[in-house]
């Protein structure tokens, strides 16, 4: 039996990171799964021993291939979607960039046994419909023992109904399944605060947003992509780009980050 959390949607390692302070973490000997399919960041920037989790630059979605991704302009970049109906955040859709894609149904059925048990941690900005209804086709869902996921229905102009039938097929089953929402209202004070331990809270913005200094660590420019022009950067809004020009090779060296495609 193996202890795996994924971690999709892992932004800088926020997550990751709250999740090894936990209790439930030391308990066991955990492997951890990242996905992030955001070029622009330095990820998992957070985490102390970067190596000792499996990252993979790409977006989780219902097929294996590439795909349109959506940069949001804000600073934090936490608003990206390969969802282009998606009406908050500040998304620059007039210039997507085309990243790597994974089915994550697929993956999960290759990688782990039934008797695995899984945390998946889901927040992939509108796509969780699309990767969650695949699961539920392929059966992979049946693998997985606790879902943390944050859903988006109104920002891509879901139908709730949708959203409604999805939840109450996964709330049939025997998952520990904990959304923003759930947590308020069905769970007891101590596994609330696993929730919000485990959950990034966008109301706390981390400082490496709030400062011009921690911002230009998450614009790297990834060794093995070298052919990236400057000019990409341009929607950093608080970083003039002469200043991000100066800091590239000093930021480049700072990369922690095993990356797979």
């Amino acid at each position: 039996m193996r202890y795996i959390f994924i971690d999709c949607g892992s932004h800088i390692g926020q997550s990751v990171k709250s999740f090894q302070e936990t209790k439930l973490f030391s308990q066991h000997p955990w492997e951890i799964f990242c996905f992030e399919a955001n070029p622009f960041l330095n990820h998992l920037v957070l985490l102390e021993e970067p190596f000792s989790v499996n990252f993979q630059q790409k977006a989780v979605w219902i097929k294996d291939g590439t795909i349109q991704f959506f940069i949001d302009k804000d600073p934090s970049c936490e608003g990206s979607s390969v969802c282009e109906k998606k009406t908050s955040g500040k998304l620059d859709k007039d210039h997507p960039v085309v990243v790597h894609c994974v089915d994550l149904s697929q993956w999960i059925v290759k990688n782990f046994k039934k008797d695995d048990e899984i945390i998946l941690k889901m927040d992939i900005e509108g796509a969780e419909y699309e990767v969650l209804e695949k699961m539920f086709k392929d059966n992979s869902i049946s693998y997985i023992n606790t879902l943390y996921i944050e859903l988006h229905a109104e920002k891509i102009g879901l139908d709730p109904q949708r959203e409604i039938t999805l939840l109450n097929k996964i709330k049939k089953l025997p998952i520990k399944l904990i959304t923003e929402e759930e947590a308020k209202t069905n769970y007891s004070t101590s596994e609330i605060k696993i929730f919000d331990s485990i959950w990034f809270s966008k109301s706390e913005k981390l400082p490496v947003f709030n400062r011009i200094n921690d911002l230009e660590k998450k614009v790297i420019q990834l060794e093995r992509q070298n052919e990236w022009n400057i000019e990409k950067f341009k929607y950093l809004q608080d970083v003039e780009i002469s200043k991000v020009k100066t800091r590239i090779n000093e930021l480049k060296d700072k990369v922690k980050v095993k990356f797979t495609v």
